[in-house]
């Protein structure tokens, strides 16, 4: 387990791939749910029905439901200031990007698609943390597609160079004369633009690495994704 130390904080942080062994098991979402929130010692494990979408959603903004330990929110990011409430996004060749506050209990996890991206998921998200009073904000960038495995049509190329031509520094071309995008770098390119600093870029392939990865190019059918989750515990508080 990933993890940062602030003064009175600590932050947690995971990708879940199928290299680890829970995952391997024939369990259902829920039980896979269960699992990390009794490793975790966390009250709630919070996931998103993901739409591809710019939506953020502010859990301090919502009441909770008590009884229910795994309640998930339509959108494609959430951000939290509470303690021992884990938050997760889900991710099959998508970026997924974890936030933390170096000083404030601040985090958040974001859904990074080509769509979400273009639309503006990561300045939406950051936005919100920094109307709560956090401007010193760093980035976790999990496992996705690279830009070797990601192929786009010539219309897919147009749609970005069409909004801003700097972002024709995202794609290049295969020897087959292919257009190739570069999703994990624009991405990153998002979050710098935003004053976000990069604490940790990981850049393995989840198309090339069928065997850890899930990857929805490489296969479409009985569909799996990585869940990358983040939370907060007090400084003196262990698991």
């Amino acid at each position: 387990m990933n993890f940062y130390i602030n003064k009175n904080f600590k932050f947690f942080w995971q990708f879940f791939d199928k290299s680890h062994e829970f995952l391997q098991k024939n369990l259902t979402f829920k039980e896979k749910l269960q699992y990390l929130v009794k490793k975790f010692q966390t009250d709630k494990l919070i996931t998103l029905k993901q739409t591809h979408s710019s939506k953020v959603i502010d859990l301090d903004k919502i009441d909770i439901n008590i009884t229910n330990i795994f309640p998930e929110y339509e959108g494609d990011a959430i951000i939290t200031s509470k303690t021992n409430i884990a938050i997760s996004v889900k991710t099959a060749d998508c970026v997924p990007v974890l936030l933390f506050c170096k000083k404030l209990n601040i985090i958040a996890a974001v859904h990074c698609g080509w769509r979400g991206s273009f639309i503006d998921i990561i300045k939406n998200t950051t936005s919100k943390m920094k109307k709560k009073g956090c401007y010193d904000i760093y980035a976790i960038i999990g496992p996705a597609i690279q830009k070797e495995s990601y192929i786009v049509q010539k219309d897919f190329f147009k749609k970005f160079t069409e909004k801003n031509n700097y972002f024709q520094k995202f794609f290049d071309y295969n020897k087959n004369n292919e257009t190739r995008f570069d999703l994990p770098n624009f991405v990153k390119y998002k979050l710098l633009m935003e004053k976000v600093k990069i604490f940790q870029f990981i850049k393995e392939d989840t198309f090339s690495m069928p065997n850890k990865y899930p990857s929805y190019r490489y296969k479409k059918e009985n569909l799996e994704h990585m869940l990358s989750v983040i939370f907060i515990k007090s400084r003196n508080e262990n698991f």
